[in-house]
């Protein structure tokens, strides 16, 4: 390995000072011309361009290198690490391939990216347009990690890519905050996306929103089997209708560890939704400690949630309670994912609104 990376032609990234992708792909090649077994991560910062848009670019760089620091910390003399794209890494693990091994190398570069945070130096100019508090410099980073491992998952090098790539998809799908690694019987069949075919798979998530909410049933069955489909596609541990003190159509996925999830006093709900926004998102947990919103962080932890989304549920002058989903790990809410719920909430709004005003109707007739 040593020997490799010793010639003259490979290159480090003028960045980060860590391997160009180029002299990565050639490093992984060499091991399968060889037939020598590793495994291969995908390492993806979770909204790395919100960093660079709120804080500026010169925070971003900053990040990055910090990234590298904290993974070398723990692959220094196991594993190589190469910059794949813009906030994208490649490292590569010659002879670790056992499931176990790379699990907890896995966890381990994930709690040392995202255990402590990011403390930009004084000296960095951040963007004043678009950052107003100053003294605020602590960024909290993750990752989603990606991994396939060679021979077991692949004979070629395009072959190995595309398993962790998929392996890397189902992570971002989940939540991100996480690392899988690739398994046939269980990631084979992801079918991955361009840009163009997300967006197109956004409007059929949309679509099917409106499908499941206006089948010819009744509303409460349309709710239930929409918060079954939106528990399965998105890995929520807990989606529901908070409302009058009670969780209704709940459904509390199968894999999810803990299930005392219970009812959120309202005015905790309403100080976090900011200005005239209907809806509110939390990342994690101990966020709200920073903020001093100590009753509300309680409450979540007494219910083992991390993060959370909350939006109301209302038609005209009418409420009718919040639609809420919980992760009972850091969860990294993309506009996409929440998206999706905002178009729910406001939709089993205006339904609820009407069918009210039909019984009304039917009352005067």
């Amino acid at each position: 390995m040593q020997d490799f990376f010793a010639t003259e032609q490979q290159q480090l990234d003028c960045l980060t000072k860590v391997f160009t992708r180029e002299a990565i792909n050639e490093f992984s090649n060499s091991l399968i011309s060889k037939k020598d077994p590793f495994s291969i991560m995908i390492l993806d910062i979770d909204n790395f361009k919100y960093v660079n848009d709120t804080y500026g670019h010169s925070a971003g760089d900053f990040v990055l290198k910090e990234i590298v620091q904290r993974t070398q910390s723990v692959i220094k003399g196991i594993g190589k690490i190469g910059r794949y794209g813009g906030d994208e890494f490649l490292i590569v693990f010659p002879n670790i391939i056992n499931y176990d091994a790379v699990w907890t190398t896995c966890r381990t570069i994930t709690q040392a990216i995202s255990k402590t945070p990011f403390a930009l130096p004084e000296n960095l100019v951040l963007t004043e347009e678009n950052f107003a508090n100053k003294n605020q410099r602590e960024i909290f980073i993750t990752v989603t990690i990606g991994v396939a491992r060679f021979p077991e998952d692949a004979d070629s090098y395009e072959q190995i890519m595309e398993t962790a790539d998929k392996a890397l998809y189902r992570g971002k799908i989940k939540g991100r905050n996480c690392f899988i690694i690739y398994l046939p019987e269980k990631h084979k069949n992801i079918v991955l996306k361009k840009d163009s075919e997300n967006i197109l798979s956004s409007m059929n998530l949309h679509n099917k929103v409106f499908q499941i909410l206006t089948q010819k049933k009744n509303l409460e069955e349309n709710i239930s089997e929409l918060l079954i489909f939106l528990s399965s596609y998105y890995m929520y541990d807990n989606i529901c209708i908070q409302r009058n003190g009670k969780l209704d159509f709940q459904k509390i996925h199968k894999l999810s560890k803990f299930s005392d999830f219970a009812p959120i006093e309202p005015e905790l709900i309403v100080r976090e939704m900011a200005g005239t926004n209907d809806f509110f998102y939390l990342n994690q947990r101990d966020y709200l400690l920073k903020s001093n919103h100590v009753d509300l962080h309680d409450e979540l932890e007494n219910q083992h949630v991390s993060s959370t989304f909350f939006c109301k549920i209302c038609y005209q002058d009418c409420e009718f309670g919040y639609l809420r989903a919980d992760s009972c790990h850091t969860r990294i809410w993309q506009y996409d994912d929440m998206d999706i719920l905002i178009t729910s909430a406001k939709l089993i709004g205006v339904l609820m609104g009407l069918s009210e005003i039909h019984e009304r109707i039917l009352l005067k007739s």
